[in-house]
């Protein structure tokens, strides 16, 4: 990440790098970090409930503490890899092992690709129209991706999943754990709407001729 950084600088030069930055008014930046910290404090809430879900009862701050390290950890090193690693940084010493932290992180980021998902098409059919959208779609092979998808997760649990896997996957998609579900996918979409909003307050502060 600091590589990158300091490319961009070298190849944009410092001071323009400098002056856009100086570019941006007040609001927006307090606007954009009041946003990504209510975001911080929803992915934070929403691990906590993650981790209650699956019998592991940690106080609040123990959760938040964990969330803000697997964050930092994410500026540095891929981000699901930073998020799973900072986590267990923090809740290594309380028990928890680091398969369950990767499977927790697996699950959140599952719904997150999900919903993401959802956005992007309501998205393209906003912005480009159905028969772009539907194009698309058609030339993507959309049927056999998700055959393969579904096959590899299936040959994944069935040839290598432990005994924590099994219960993980009997309890998410368990119809009594469907309101559970419903809530973290809830929070997932609330999340990603503020991050949302940070993209759109960035903009109409460099351009606000874009509706």
């Amino acid at each position: 990440s600091i590589l990158l950084i300091a490319l961009v600088f070298w190849s944009s030069d410092v001071e323009n790098v400098l002056r856009g930055l100086a570019g941006f008014p007040p609001w927006a930046v307090a606007s954009i970090l009041a946003l990504l910290s209510a975001n911080l404090f929803l992915v934070s809430f929403r691990f906590w409930r993650v981790l209650a879900h699956f019998g592991i009862a940690l106080p609040w701050n123990v959760a938040l503490r964990a969330s803000i390290a697997g964050n930092v950890a994410g500026l540095v090193v891929i981000p699901l890899f930073g998020q799973i690693m900072g986590r267990q940084s923090v809740l290594h010493s309380l028990g928890v092992q680091p398969v369950v932290n990767a499977s927790l992180a697996a699950y959140e980021r599952t719904l997150l690709a999900f919903l993401s998902g959802v956005l992007g098409t309501l998205g393209g059919f906003y912005l480009l129209g159905q028969s772009a959208v539907a194009g698309f779609f058609e030339q993507s092979a959309l049927a056999e991706i998700v055959i393969a998808a579904c096959g590899g997760w299936a040959l994944s649990l069935w040839l290598g999943r432990s005994r924590f896997e099994k219960k993980l996957s009997g309890r998410v998609f368990s119809r009594a754990n469907l309101a559970r579900v419903m809530l973290i996918a809830w929070l997932t979409l609330a999340g990603q709407l503020l991050m949302l909003g940070c993209f759109v307050v960035g903009i109409l502060a460099v351009s606000q001729g874009i509706p």
